[in-house]
C-alpha cells in the first residue's frame, strides 16, 4: 500500500494524511485512482504524517480469531424531560394520532440515560441504549491535545432524545439484510479491502474483498465492515420497511438511520467532557477502545519492511483487528466501542460547524456536499484519532476493512429525508 499517490485523483484535493490507507471507490475509476482515507480537516499546521491511519497491522496476538477461508468537571451538558407534556411543543410529529394508535412493540421513549431496549428483527435483537433530550458542548478546547481546526467548541441542544445501537452494526445484522434483500455492496461490485492475518498488510481494493471476505474469521457479534455509506443507507431503508411491518403497515413512529454527527458525540461524551469519550487518561483507553497499541505494534519488526506505527497505546491488547462487541468496558450510558474498533459511518455531508448561532438546535448539517462524516477510530488508529470530537470524511463510495457504522431510532424530524431518497441523490450526484 506504501507508494500511493497523496492526492485524491477524482476529487483533486490533496490528502490530509499522506497517502498510506487508500479507500475503494466505484469502478469507473481507475483502480490506481483510488480515494485516500481523510481524516479530518486538511490542516497545514497539524503534523499528520507523523500519525497515518497504516495500510497494514501487526501480527496476530491471543485472543483474535483464527483466520479463515471462509471467513464471512463541568460536563458541559444538561438534561432536560423526554415526556410528551413538556416537550410536546418542541417535537410536535411525535405525539401525532397515527403514532399513538401504532403498537410498535418497542418503547418510544426510554426514562433514564442509558437505559436499554431491545428490537427483534426476526430471531435478530438489536440492543439500544436510550440517549435523552439535552444540551452539550461539541468540539474539542484550544488546549486538548491533537485537536484539529475544524472542532470549534459550540453548543448543540436536542429538544428530543433518541436510541443509539448498544454496538457497532454487527455482521448479523447486515447479513440479515443482504438474505432478505439479495443486495449487492459497493466492495462486491467494484473492490474493497482486506488485511493479511500474518503480515498486517492491508490489500485492495478487490472485489473478492468485501464484508464477507476480510483477510479473518468474523463471528456473527463482529462488525461488518467494507460497507460504504451508501450500502448504510440501503440497509436503514430495508430496516425502516421492517419497522413499518412491524407497526402494522403504518409508518412507524421511530425511523432508523445513521447518526448525525452531533448524535453520535453526545452518546459518545455520555454526559463527560472528556477527550477520550468517558476519560481524560490517555492510559485507560485500552479499557474502553480496541485500538492500536504498543505490544502489537513491536511484533511487527519480525516482518521485514513492517516499520512500528508511531503514536500507540501503552500495553498490549487481546485483539489484533477487529474484535467482538462488549469486550471492552462501555460509557456511561452503557453504550460500547464508540471509541475503536471500526470507524462509523454518520448521515452528515462534512463541512465546518455552523457556530453563526448561540446554540444550534438539533443540527443536521448542510443538504449537500462532496463527503460524508465518520467518527470514533478504528482497531488501525492511534490514540489521537479516538478522542471524542475527532472527525474524518470520504465520499459516499468508499469503504474499507477498518470502517463500519452504527445506527439510531429516533423520531423523523419534520422534512427529514428518507435514506434511500438520500442515497439515491448521492449515487445521482457522483455520477
Amino acid at each position: 500500500m506504501r507508494g500511493l499517490p497523496c492526492c485524491v485523483l477524482c476529487l483533486g484535493f490533496w490528502l490530509a494524511v499522506p497517502g498510506i490507507l487508500v479507500m475503494a471507490q466505484d469502478e469507473e475509476v481507475a483502480e490506481d485512482a483510488d480515494f485516500s482515507f481523510s481524516l479530518g480537516d486538511d490542516d497545514s499546521q497539524s503534523d499528520d504524517s507523523e500519525d497515518e491511519e497504516g495500510g497494514f497491522s501487526f501480527p496476530a496476538a491471543e485472543g483474535d480469531a483464527e483466520p479463515s477461508d471462509t471467513s464471512v468537571e463541568d460536563s458541559g451538558f444538561s438534561f432536560g424531560s423526554d415526556s410528551e407534556e413538556e416537550t410536546s411543543e418542541e417535537t410536535p410529529n411525535d405525539t401525532t394520532d397515527d403514532a399513538a394508535e401504532v403498537d410498535f412493540g418497542f418503547p418510544l421513549r426510554g426514562s433514564e440515560a442509558g437505559e436499554r431496549a431491545a428490537l427483534e428483527i426476526d430471531g435478530v435483537t438489536y440492543p439500544f441504549r436510550w440517549c435523552p433530550a439535552g444540551k452539550f458542548t461539541m468540539g474539542s478546547p484550544r488546549q486538548e491535545p491533537f485537536r484539529k481546526v475544524g472542532e470549534v467548541p459550540h453548543e448543540v441542544e436536542f429538544s428530543e432524545g433518541f436510541w443509539m445501537l448498544e454496538t457497532e452494526v454487527t455482521v448479523e445484522m447486515f447479513s440479515q439484510f443482504v438474505k432478505a434483500t439479495s443486495y449487492v455492496t459497493d466492495a462486491e461490485k467494484s473492490g474493497g479491502f482486506m488485511v493479511d492475518y500474518k503480515t498486517g498488510e492491508i490489500r485492495g481494493p478487490a472485489k473478492e474483498y468485501h464484508w464477507k471476505a476480510v483477510g479473518f474469521r468474523q463471528r456473527a457479534d463482529f462488525p461488518v465492515v467494507n460497507v460504504s455509506w451508501r450500502d448504510a443507507q440501503a440497509f436503514c431503508e430495508w430496516l425502516n420497511g421492517r419497522l413499518s411491518e412491524k407497526a402494522g403497515g403504518k409508518k412507524a413512529p421511530l425511523s432508523a438511520n445513521l447518526p448525525t454527527e452531533s448524535q453520535w458525540e453526545y452518546a459518545c461524551r455520555s454526559g463527560q467532557s472528556c477527550t477520550y469519550g468517558v476519560t481524560n487518561e490517555k492510559g485507560k483507553l485500552s479499557e474502553y477502545a480496541n485500538l492500536r497499541d504498543e505490544g502489537l505494534a513491536q511484533k511487527r519488526n519480525k516482518y521485514p519492511g513492517m516499520e512500528q506505527l508511531p503514536w500507540t497505546l501503552p500495553g498490549e491488547g487481546p485483539f489484533l483487528y477487529t474484535s467482538p462487541g462488549k469486550q471492552f468496558l462501555p460509557n456511561d450510558w452503557g453504550i460500547y466501542d464508540m471509541l475503536g474498533n471500526v470507524w462509523e459511518w454518520c448521515r452528515d455531508v462534512y463541512a465546518p460547524y455552523d457556530t453563526s448561532v448561540a446554540v444550534a438546535k438539533n443540527p443536521k448539517g448542510p443538504e449537500a456536499g462532496a463527503l460524508r462524516v465518520y467518527r470514533g477510530g478504528s482497531w488501525n488508529s492511534s490514540f489521537r484519532y479516538a478522542r471524542s470530537a475527532a472527525r474524518g470524511s470520504n465520499p459516499p463510495g468508499c469503504r474499507h476493512v477498518t470502517l463500519g457504522m452504527r445506527l439510531v431510532l429516533e423520531f423523523p424530524p419534520e422534512g427529514e429525508k428518507e435514506p434511500e431518497t438520500m442515497a439515491k441523490e448521492e449515487q445521482t450526484a457522483e455520477e
